[in-house]
């Protein structure tokens, strides 16, 4: 069976396939043309071990095993076994970036075998199918997501805008988070005016999947601006904050375990410091503190709620 480091060392093989790219049914191909195919390491070092470890397939193909070859459907563990060999893949597709994880051939070989093609085994007029392989390889273009994915995260454009501020104002900004997984946020550092600066009591921000039927959950990072006094006019800045998640199989990162940054985002800060009394809109105390915040929205099946963020907003 496939160990933990075999399929770590696995997903870091590149291209995804190299000739021979068809093999035959009973011809396996050489170890050093594994070593040279993720599409092979895949089949025949995590894919196909499980079939005669559970009972049947190959080498012996032993008709009476629940995983033999042409019966292995018949067995539940059959589709655990091919939705993780799937999620492997979506690993390998987002460790790598284009053209390393193009799949190959594109063209030229076997039908049932090319990127536009419906793949071998149901051809007509075998099964009534015409999906092609070309339209199930990205797997977030037909609504799947696995707990091992890559959080994707969207910045909002423009600046984060705190207008005139005499004493004191909260407003948020949108933030689009995608993930199957808790996704972490920190500020990093503050570029600028020194009147922007980090809440003393916000730490790292998490957010994890929403509670069905909800289908995103909104955490908040607030930024601070304390209105100079006497007042300044337009005072500007920046922040930076770092998103990561917590690499437990080690799929991206070094290490099992370890921190993976998913990105750094500089975004600008804008204020106008103006005296009391000159704002259009109700002065709050004087002398009170001024926040802003970034909203995040998650999607429902990927984040856990986060109810201090919850509170921030309600309060």
């Amino acid at each position: 069976m496939p160990t933990k480091n075999l399929v770590r060392n696995g997903l870091g093989v590149t291209p995804y396939d190299a000739s021979p790219f068809v093999e035959g049914m009973m011809t396996n191909p050489t170890l050093p043309q594994i070593n040279a195919s993720y599409r092979k390491t895949n089949e025949y070092r995590f894919h196909n071990p499980p079939h005669p470890w559970v009972g049947g397939g190959f080498p012996t193909w032993d008709p009476a095993g629940s995983m033999s070859f042409m019966a292995s459907p018949n067995d539940p563990v059959f589709f655990l076994h091919h939705c993780n060999i799937d999620r492997l893949w979506a690993v390998w597709q987002q460790k790598h970036s284009s053209p390393t994880n193009e799949y190959l051939p594109t063209a030229g070989e076997e039908p049932g075998h090319n990127l536009p093609d419906v793949m071998a085994y149901f051809l007509p007029p075998t099964w009534p199918v015409t999906t092609t392989i070309a339209d199930v390889i990205d797997h977030h273009a037909i609504n799947t997501w696995y707990d091992t994915d890559k959080p994707i995260v969207s910045m909002p454009v423009g600046s984060l805008n705190f207008g005139d501020v005499p004493s004191g104002l909260t407003t948020y900004r949108h933030i689009d988070v995608q993930t199957c997984r808790p996704v972490h946020f920190e500020i990093s550092s503050f570029g600028g005016s020194s009147s922007f600066s980090n809440p003393p009591d916000q730490g790292i921000v998490t957010v994890g999947p929403p509670v069905p039927p909800e289908d995103s959950v909104q955490a908040n990072i607030y930024v601070q601006f304390v209105s100079p006094s006497p007042e300044v006019g337009l005072v500007t800045g920046t922040v930076t904050l770092r998103a990561y998640f917590i690499d437990e199989q080690g799929y991206y990162s070094v290490n099992p375990g370890d921190q993976f940054t998913l990105g750094t985002y500089t975004i600008n800060l804008i204020a106008n410091s103006i005296a009391v009394g000159v704002v259009k809109i109700p002065a709050a105390p004087a002398g009170r503190e001024v926040h802003r915040g970034m909203t995040f929205h998650i999607p429902e099946d990927q984040l856990e709620s986060h109810e201090e963020s919850k509170k921030k907003v309600s309060d």
